[in-house]
């Protein structure tokens, strides 16, 4: 029977980190021999973008690219760039969770002098991840465990919390509890970033693979990775399934060098659409967090709407949702719309339907008076509790293929505003708001980062 963990660190830790490939850099600008990248399938997605992160802060660092307010975030960003250990979250936002996508792979990245001195990639999130919960029950948080009923958490769930700076302490807490590492911080970065760095690079042209490109690139990896990989027997040995990166990086990584500029705004475009976020355990969090780095939920901002999305058993669906959100404030009367459509992936990427759990964060003192789902009554069904500072409202939003499902809620706020905080989920796309105050439209559009909409 496994055994309850009620204190953070009573779980016997591993011994090492899973099965560790070190990675030495000697200087700045060094990049890794053909023989590493060759080697195994060390180059997966999750790695290049380690590569993309690390490239662009060696850029801001050495290079005086940028005036104005870049010229400042590139002196913030260098001074979140200090010597520590810290652990690198890659997720996959095709399948959505709180803080942008599910952990599919991580990586421990330790920087000594301001260089980068090594890292670590785990390979195989589930293979200590699952040993861990054999033997020891973490209780699930509550949706999880409706989803999942009686599991043990695990770390590749563990980033629930819709504020990425409380979900960055389960994480920790998971990784520290499995491996006998002390970290100094956390970055996440999402997959929407891969095709966003071949359109900077360009196609690439693979004997194997054919042309890549910025449209096909997650299509190709992804059928490769859970499909055409495992139809030959000897790579079951091998065991190394995400090998199509690590034959193609070396074409990315020289064409990424080309292009510095474009490469260094890209990573700043990231960090304000939340595809990069940043915890830190010492003064660097408050930095990262008036950057607008941190992915926590807003604490200045009056009147707020927050809609947090988590696929949760959906599978690869989340990018082929569409989700139109109508905001309507009349007074302190708040009507609130949402739908949700799933269409079948313009890739023909194979998908079920998209099991989502969804929450809505409105101002403290926000009451609920009424919500249905598709004219179905689930005002009880509705999960309301207090959430760093704000209300919020929980509830299961399944939708299949080829449909669209709709919810109206109704709120009663608890004053009169002049402005609106919106502020965007990581790793969400399709997600266009339409905000009408006292009958006039204030604003039309798809959210691509926080906002503020005032009148």
């Amino acid at each position: 029977m496994p055994k309850k963990i009620d204190g953070i660190f009573k779980a016997e830790r591993a011994d090492n980190f899973g099965i560790p490939i070190p990675i030495v850099l000697s200087s700045k600008n060094q990049t890794v021999p053909d023989t590493l990248a060759q080697k195994n399938g060390f180059f997966s997605f999750s790695k290049w973008l380690i590569f993309s992160l690390i490239f662009s802060i060696s850029i801001f660092s050495f290079s005086p690219l940028f005036k104005n307010k870049t010229l400042a975030d590139s002196a913030s960003l260098y001074r979140l760039y200090q010597d520590g250990n810290y652990l690198i979250l890659f997720q996959n936002s095709d399948e959505i969770r709180p803080t942008g996508g599910f952990i599919g792979s991580f990586g421990l990245l330790k920087i000594k002098d301001k260089k980068v001195a090594s890292f670590q990639i785990e390979t195989n999130i589930y293979q200590k991840d699952n040993a861990f919960t054999n033997n020891y029950y973490i209780p699930q948080p509550e949706i999880i465990e409706q989803w999942r009923p009686g599991n043990s958490w695990n770390l590749r769930d563990s980033n629930w919390e819709a504020d990425f700076a409380v979900a960055s302490q389960d994480i920790k807490w998971f990784f520290q509890s499995q491996y006998n590492q002390v970290i100094n911080g956390i970055v996440a970065i999402n997959s929407n970033l891969l095709p966003e760095i071949l359109a900077i690079t360009g196609p690439i042209n693979s004997p194997e693979f054919g042309a890549l490109n910025a449209d096909n690139i997650l299509t190709q990896v992804q059928t490769e990775v859970e499909e055409n990989y495992y139809k030959n027997a000897d790579n079951l040995k091998e065991n190394q399934p995400k090998m199509i990166i690590a034959k193609i990086f070396p074409a990315i990584i020289a064409q990424a060098k080309s292009n510095k500029i474009q490469t260094a705004k890209l990573f700043f475009k990231a960090l304000s659409e939340k595809n990069i976020l940043f915890y830190f355990e010492d003064y660097r969090q408050a930095l990262a967090s008036s950057k607008n780095w941190s992915g926590e939920i807003n604490q200045s901002a009056d009147n707020y709407l927050y809609i947090n999305n988590a696929n949760l058993g959906g599978g690869k669906s989340s990018s082929a949702v569409e989700q139109n959100v109508l905001y309507q404030l009349d007074e302190k009367n708040l009507a609130l719309k949402i739908d949700r459509a799933l269409s079948p992936r313009a890739d023909n990427f194979l998908i079920g339907g998209n099991a989502n759990y969804t929450r809505v964060f409105l101002p403290i003192g926000a009451k609920l008076t009424s919500a249905t789902l598709d004219g179905i009554d689930i005002l009880v069904d509705v999960k309301q509790e207090i959430d760093e500072g704000k209300n919020s409202f929980g509830f299961w939003f399944a939708t299949d293929i080829g449909k669209t499902k709709s919810l109206e809620m109704n709120f009663v706020l608890p004053e009169i505003y002049d402005n609106l905080y919106l502020q965007k989920q990581p790793g969400a796309v399709n997600e266009k708001y339409e905000i009408n105050i006292n009958g006039q439209k204030m604003f039309e559009g798809i959210l691509e980062k926080d906002s503020r909409v005032y009148f």
